[in-house]
């Protein structure tokens, strides 16, 4: 766990939370140099917490 996932420990624990929790402690960390893997993550994270499919971002640019 990094410092800033810590730091934002005291949040409730539910998937909607989690999404956020992962993606403010990503950039958190290294605001300039965001890891891309650690936004895939939370990404996923959050599609699952709101019932969307893994192809929702695609299928969203494609509707575009």
């Amino acid at each position: 766990m990094t410092s800033a996932e810590s730091a934002l420990d005291h949040s409730p624990d539910n998937r909607h939370t989690l999404a956020c929790r992962k993606l403010i402690a990503a950039y958190a960390e290294n605001h300039e140099h965001v890891d891309w893997a650690d936004i895939q993550d939370a990404l996923a994270v959050a599609l699952d917490a709101f019932g969307l499919p893994g192809t929702f971002i695609e299928r969203a640019q494609e509707g575009l």
